[in-house]
């Protein structure tokens, strides 16, 4: 696509630090990093969410933010990571392309990713008869 940000970064069309690449995925740090070590896993192909995004692809992100983790662990002394994504503008995505933030932790550093919930009074009986419904 041509207006998107994230095409423009793996086709080279938009510099970026580039920390990683691999068939299926681009990880590279974002101009404004959350942490130390924040880097962004991209998906090479345009998918504009999880949704349209085929299970194959999950192997790849699942290595990158492997691979990522190994290396800021030795370089940043981390002891953990993040792993975020947001699927459509509800759940707080802002850019259209599939992608995950992957932010390395350390003990003790401060950071507090969980959301505050207001909690729910869902059927959890229609959810589970739901689950158990055939394909």
């Amino acid at each position: 696509m041509q207006d998107c940000v994230f095409c423009a970064i793996v086709e080279r069309r938009v510099s970026a630090r580039i920390v990683l690449e691999m068939p299926g995925v681009i990880c590279f740090l974002p101009p404004a990093a959350l942490v130390a070590g924040h880097t962004l896993i991209v998906s090479r192909t345009h998918y504009h969410d999880l949704m349209d995004t085929p299970s194959s692809l999950g192997p790849a992100i699942f290595e990158a933010a492997q691979l990522l983790a190994g290396r800021y662990h030795g370089m940043l002394r981390t002891s953990g990571f993040n792993l975020l994504h947001a699927s459509g503008s509800s759940a707080g995505q802002t850019v259209p392309h599939l992608h995950f933030h992957f932010l390395p932790r350390a003990e003790g550093d401060g950071v507090s990713l969980w959301p505050q919930l207001p909690g729910s009074s869902a059927d959890l009986d229609a959810l589970l008869r739901w689950a158990d419904e055939p394909g």
